[in-house]
């Protein structure tokens, strides 16, 4: 198993970083962003949205803790966390695919594209894929 954290890692990370701050700005400004993906905006929805917000935030610090890490050992549970998070929240979008329909596919890319973005990179980390 490496001990260092891979280049792949490291670029995966920072992608993270630009996309988390993106979508953080989005999720905290809901009545300008909700209505752009077709989804209603209202007080409710707009407080979940900032929650939803806030963790992003929280994630995207630790994808910068992590591209700071130097050891592997320091980056791997966020990437756990990350991968935990990003699947329960395609099991999420799933289930409410129809409130979400305009947003659903932007959602499902972004999602599912960090899904598999995490899971490659604690898979190479942990030396069973190449």
């Amino acid at each position: 198993m490496p001990e260092e954290i891979l280049k792949f890692s490291k670029w995966a990370f920072l992608f993270h970083i630009i996309l988390g701050i993106v979508f953080t700005i989005l999720y905290w400004a809901p009545a300008v962003s909700m209505p752009i993906f077709g989804v209603i905006f209202n007080s409710a929805a707009g407080a979940y949205s900032q929650i939803v917000g806030a963790t992003t935030a929280g994630l995207t610090l630790g994808s910068a803790f992590c591209y700071k890490a130097t050891e592997w050992k320091q980056a791997k549970i966020v990437v756990i966390i990350e991968v935990v998070w990003l699947g329960a929240a395609l099991v999420a979008l799933t289930v409410n695919i129809m409130t979400l329909i305009a947003a659903a596919a932007l959602l499902y890319i972004v999602v599912g594209g960090l899904f598999v973005l995490f899971l490659v990179v604690f898979l190479k980390q942990e030396g069973k894929m190449k």
